[in-house]
């Protein structure tokens, strides 16, 4: 997930998920505006990291590769 931080220690125990779909990312950050540059609407897998001790869900992001 480009190195992002679930904000816990490294020993602490996580879930990691990854589905596929297609996503709709509509209503979600989609980068800064580039003139000339395809915004691609949809997201082929989405990933998700969860607390292994109390189910909370910490970060979630999408990509298309």
């Amino acid at each position: 997930m480009n190195g992002e931080t679930v904000g816990r220690p490294d020993d602490d125990l996580v879930c990691y998920v990854r589905v596929q779909g297609p996503f709709s990312r509509l209503g979600t950050h989609l980068g800064p505006y580039s003139p000339g540059k395809k915004v691609i609407l949809t997201a082929k897998f989405a990933d998700m990291v969860f607390d292994g001790q109390t189910g909370n869900m910490l970060v979630w992001g999408m990509e298309n590769s």
